[in-house]
């Protein structure tokens, strides 16, 4: 029996997580879909292209797209062109998340709480105290970390907290030191090469000391 599997998201995170499905199960057919017409997200479009470490990072996405079991779907954003629901018709795989993303879905049936061990080898760990939705999934196959908006990389290139409510003062800046960045010590102890974030390119290199660095640095300001 053929399983279909859809990754939402065409830039690194999705494609590292079809590679680390693949390694796991190499009988999977594989969608990766995004609401842009070409794939490799910051990657292509935020980093300079005839960067060593980017070119070689496009290679390993083009090997993965030459495989006859996976396909790039751009032009295609759920919720406008096809719903949650839809996508669960069509592919076999589980929705995975923190139970709060259930407000979105008309039906729950397919969806499965994140709790710490997920297919294919990847890892979900909590962060924030108190703890927030986001889940950064770390990647063994690949010593990659992926968050959401925790963290961000800056204009300059480097990866920092990100903070982006209200401005940063002496009260918050404490409330990172004391509550938020020691749920992060779990994160510092993996192996890392990368960290893919939602906003800003990816680190490509040195991801545990680039970490570190964001942990040890004040909280990135980022609201308007």
């Amino acid at each position: 029996m053929t399983h279909r599997v859809a990754i939402v998201g065409a830039g690194p995170s999705g494609f590292y997580a079809a590679d680390g499905l693949l390694r796991a199960r190499p009988d999977l057919h594989i969608d990766i879909i995004d609401r842009l017409p070409t794939p490799y997200g910051l990657v292509r479009a935020g980093v300079a292209p005839d960067h060593q470490g980017t070119k070689a990072v496009t290679r390993q996405f083009d090997r993965l797209l030459a495989q006859p079991t996976v396909r790039f779907c751009g032009n295609v954003e759920i919720g406008r062109d096809l719903s949650w629901e839809e996508l669960s018709e069509h592919y076999d795989a589980t929705i995975y998340g923190h139970k709060a993303v259930t407000s979105r879905l008309e039906s729950a049936k397919r969806f499965k709480e994140i709790d710490g061990d997920l297919p294919g080898g990847a890892r979900a760990y909590t962060i924030g105290k108190p703890r927030r939705y986001e889940m950064p999934i770390h990647l063994p196959s690949h010593k990659a970390l992926a968050f959401g908006d925790a963290f961000v990389t800056t204009l300059e290139g480097d990866l920092r907290i990100w903070h982006w409510r209200d401005r940063l003062d002496a009260d918050r800046i404490r409330w990172y030191r004391e509550r938020f960045n020691p749920t992060i010590q779990p994160l510092l102890e993996l192996d890392l090469e990368r960290i893919l974030v939602t906003h800003g390119p990816p680190i490509l290199s040195y991801g545990s000391a680039a970490l570190q660095a964001a942990v040890d640095a004040e909280p990135w300001y980022g609201g308007s």
